[in-house]
């Protein structure tokens, strides 16, 4: 007699079952869609992190899930087409990545964050420098707590946004965003800075520059002279403490690496909801 089998496949999937003694079916997919991938990653994260026990289990399954679901729902929104770019496997390491980070962190700003380069770094499947920083910038982010990615943020604000001379930009458009990092207490700590460092975002040269000395640059058109930019910036209390820390702790010495960059990038996008593009910065030609 023949044993009844029963098979069945995903979305876009083939099935191809063999009979007799052997007990096999082998799903052959010719395309990916979001339950599949949804299925696949959450079995591949219970292969490598559910050793933790059983005690655990149903609080890391939860968070795993959830940062994927995240993760597909606003890959789906850009382009439904890129769920075929996490057959990669670069791509898909990175995937199984952020989940762990998440299932052990449970931090929700963290998730964000890497939800947004994740959906970054699936657009494209190929080894470029704009790619490899993003790879790097997912694996440090878990290593970071949020002030210092708030400090990473000021950096990148302070230092290296900037405007198009001919444009004038008046420099409450500017507040605009800054604002929204000035509430954070920035560390007086050199340790704070040398972490900062040991994980990649940023180096510390001997050499410094004055928070009125980048703002007279910044703004050709407002200051001519470094004693305008301190009357200024007398009126914003807010920035006036930014420059007072800024010229008084390592923040004056530090140069953002390329994953400082795209950290720094992705808070903004994050907070501000902009749509800022972190592809300009690594230009191969």
């Amino acid at each position: 007699m023949r044993n009844k089998q029963d098979a069945s496949g995903g979305d876009n999937s083939t099935v191809n079952q063999a009979g007799g003694d052997v007990n096999l079916s082998t799903t052959i997919n010719y395309g990916m869609g979001y339950t599949e991938a949804k299925d696949l990653f959450m079995d591949l994260f219970h292969i490598e992190f559910m050793k933790l026990g059983k005690d655990v289990e149903h609080l890391i399954n939860e968070r795993a899930e959830k940062i994927v679901v995240d993760y597909l729902n606003k890959l789906v929104q850009e382009d439904p087409n890129l769920i075929q770019n996490t057959k990669n496997p670069d791509i898909r390491y990175d995937i199984i990545e952020a989940q762990k980070a998440y299932a052990r962190l449970g931090d929700q700003e963290m998730a964000d964050l890497l939800v947004k380069i994740l959906v970054e770094r699936t657009k494209s499947t190929e080894n470029t420098f704009k790619n490899i920083a993003l790879n790097e910038s997912l694996s440090v982010i878990p290593k970071l707590t949020s002030k210092q990615i708030d400090v990473i943020t000021l950096i990148y604000l302070v230092r290296y946004y900037s405007f198009v001379p001919t444009f004038k930009m008046p420099f409450d458009f500017y507040y605009q965003t800054l604002v929204n990092f000035l509430a954070v207490e920035i560390p007086n700590s050199e340790m704070f800075y040398q972490h900062l460092q040991y994980s990649g975002c940023l180096s510390i040269s001997i050499g410094s520059s004055s928070f009125a000395d980048i703002f007279m640059h910044k703004f050709p058109h407002l200051f001519k002279d470094e004693t305008e930019v301190n009357s200024f910036i007398s009126s914003y209390s807010d920035v006036s403490q930014l420059k007072n820390k800024w010229d008084n702790t390592k923040m004056c010495n530090t140069s953002l690496t390329s994953v400082g960059l795209v950290i720094a990038i992705t808070n903004i996008n994050r907070i501000m909801n902009y749509t800022w593009d972190v592809g300009i910065w690594f230009q191969e030609n």
